[in-house]
């Protein structure tokens, strides 16, 4: 325990904890997520005609296929085209040369049998909107758009052959767009909800998260980006000091003494980052308890909710990156950990930009994503990719601390591990 203590009183000290800290709060207060606003409609019971409001994608390739090529024939009309491609996926305007315009009209000309250029103007299916299995545009409730219908595709388009010419014109616009293979069943096929799905989607959200298990999800969706992002600092900089002068540090440094195991000294270390970095998660927790019980009441809300889901949803990730942090820290003696662990944030961040609401980010070690108010059964549905998940988080970073371990015990008996810059 004094080692522990001697650790947090360390981590107090660094002003890379505070900069966490700072860059934390102030994520989730940009995010709107303190407190969680959005969604309270979430909350309303659904009334029939209700589902006519709501699209939901339907997975049905014979209306995905029709939708999907109208809305790349308009664009390529307009040569006007709007992509998130990897690995950051940011935002990006594409404006096709002559080349690649020429290219995708022979994949569309492949999509309709017969030459894009004398395909006429077409208007896609915009949201609310529908195009059925026979190329028709109709509205999801209300009087047809006037608009000009798509053409048929060609007879005898199977899915696999429309997959393959969808990937062909994502590779030309630089991936990232609404027709790579992967994401055609998330943008196009929508169809109204059912009523019944939607008055049970309802139904189990006020059972099961009377409220605040809904809104928590949300919060957790937002901390667990900054966590990945930014978690790893403070664990760089507390095992970067070990690396400074023998002056500075002074003779009786306890890494390099016999005082106590290396195993002893990277686990109070980590201990000590971790309730540290997580405290300020709890205490935020504590008052979006505070808040929603003041706005609903207290005896209906779930008063354990955020700190039942901070645990499971946040905890794995913020141990991670803390190991993580160490281990590369140890390893290689520079502050590498710093860009690195970020890094691999971002990237787990972007590449669910198109699951974060259907439970398919759920198995990612770093950035679990639940981007919504409400969807208990989604939730539901997925627990089990989500324990999957976080149970393969704890065991990466059991690994990486017995890593760290591996390379303080090295560093303290002399041997030569790499120190770039040295």
């Amino acid at each position: 325990m004094r080692l522990f203590a001697c650790e947090c009183r360390r981590v107090l000290k660094s002003a890379s904890y505070w900069l966490f800290v700072g860059a934390l709060v102030l994520f989730l207060y940009s995010q709107q997520a303190l407190p969680v606003t959005e969604g309270g409609d979430a909350f309303v019971r659904p009334q029939p005609g209700d589902e006519q409001g709501v699209l939901v994608p339907s997975g049905d390739e014979a209306r995905i296929m029709p939708e999907a090529a109208a809305a790349l024939l308009d664009r390529w009309q307009a040569n006007s085209f709007t992509t998130w491609p990897p690995p950051l996926c940011v935002y990006r305007h594409v404006t096709l040369r002559e080349q690649k315009h020429d290219a995708l009209a022979a994949v569309l000309t492949d999509l309709y049998g017969q030459d894009a250029a004398a395909l006429p103007q077409s208007a896609p299916a915009a949201a609310g909107f529908l195009v059925s299995a026979d190329g028709t545009l109709a509205p999801a409730g209300g009087a047809a758009p006037d608009v000009g219908a798509p053409p048929a595709l060609r007879p005898g388009l199977t899915w696999a052959d429309f997959t393959a010419a969808m990937d062909r014109a994502d590779r030309l616009l630089g991936g990232g767009s609404d027709w790579a293979p992967a994401a055609l069943k998330q943008k196009f096929g929508f169809v109204p909800a059912d009523y019944a799905d939607l008055l049970a989607e309802y139904e189990a959200g006020m059972k099961h998260d009377r409220y605040t298990g809904a809104y928590a999800r949300l919060f957790c969706d937002y901390a667990v980006i900054a966590l990945a992002l930014f978690g790893a600092l403070p664990a760089v900089a507390l095992f970067l000091q070990d690396f400074g002068s023998r002056a500075r540090r002074g003779a009786a440094d306890a890494v390099w003494s016999r005082r106590c195991s290396s195993a002893m000294l990277v686990a109070a270390r980590t201990a000590a980052l971790t309730v540290l970095e997580f405290a300020p998660i709890l205490l935020m927790d504590v008052f979006e308890t505070a808040y929603y019980a003041r706005r609903y009441g207290a005896a209906n809300i779930a008063a354990f909710a955020f700190f039942r889901y901070s645990v499971l949803w946040l905890l794995p990730t913020l141990l991670l990156v803390v190991a993580g942090g160490a281990a590369l820290t140890l390893v290689t003696g520079t502050a590498a950990g710093a860009a690195v662990w970020p890094a691999l944030g971002w990237l787990c961040v972007t590449m669910g930009v198109t699951g974060l609401s259907n439970g398919s980010t759920y198995g990612s070690l770093l950035t679990p994503r639940h981007n919504t108010v409400g969807k208990y059964l989604v939730y539901q549905q997925n627990l089990p990719r989500l324990l999957a998940g976080r149970g393969m988080a704890l065991a990466a970073a059991a690994a990486l601390l017995a890593a760290a371990v591996w390379a303080l015990r090295r560093r303290r008996r002399g041997a030569m591990l790499w120190r770039f810059g040295a």
